[in-house]
């Protein structure tokens, strides 16, 4: 009996021994990566008013809409270009400045990328296809306290280096109301790559 019960324990060492992890090589040295950030290529906004215009090259961001469903009479579009082939990781950001108030009334606006390419052809009459809603942004109507940033929209990185997106007032909203805010350091959509 004094037998057995060393040699269950003998065993139950050995085999705590032999289950233990055995010790690993040092990791190699990983090298952080840096993120790129890069600007749109190509902002515009187009009017209902003035359906075979549009207003480009100024930076700015402008939807609005009457009130009821199906209202929208300003929307935007922009698109970012240069996207290296063999990025990873592409993210939309949105960033707006402290002390900013981009709307008044209706708040809600709903990004979608779309088919194509958005470009100086763009207008209410040629309007980008929508292909999917991939975020909707909440806009203040209030001075903004401190300064705001989020992503978004994340995906696979375009093969073509290239990717648009429609920005339009929410549908589901019935009451009327407007968003702007321009291009800047401190606001607007940045794409971010390769972290």
């Amino acid at each position: 009996m004094h037998f057995t019960a060393a040699a269950i324990s003998t065993l139950a060492t050995l085999g705590f021994i032999l289950a233990s992890p055995t010790p690993m090589a040092a990791p190699a040295d990983l090298t952080a990566r840096a993120c790129t950030t890069i600007q749109p290529a190509y902002i515009s906004y187009f009017e209902k008013a003035t359906p075979t215009e549009s207003t480009s090259g100024f930076g700015n961001y402008r939807l609005a809409r009457t009130g009821g469903p199906n209202s929208n009479t300003i929307k935007s579009a922009f698109r970012f270009d240069k996207i290296p082939a063999g990025a990873t990781g592409c993210m939309l950001q949105f960033q707006l400045g402290a002390g900013q108030a981009p709307a008044v009334g209706a708040n809600d606006a709903s990004l979608f990328t779309v088919n194509g390419q958005v470009d100086d052809t763009t207008n209410w009459n040629n309007q980008p296809i929508k292909n999917t809603q991939v975020s909707s942004l909440q806009f203040p109507t209030t001075r903004a306290p401190e300064a705001y940033k989020t992503i978004v929209y994340a995906s696979t990185c375009p093969e073509s280096g290239s990717v648009s997106f429609l920005l339009e007032e929410s549908d589901w909203q019935q009451n009327a109301g407007s968003i702007a805010f321009s291009q800047g350091s401190a606001s607007g959509f940045s794409m971010i790559y390769n972290c």
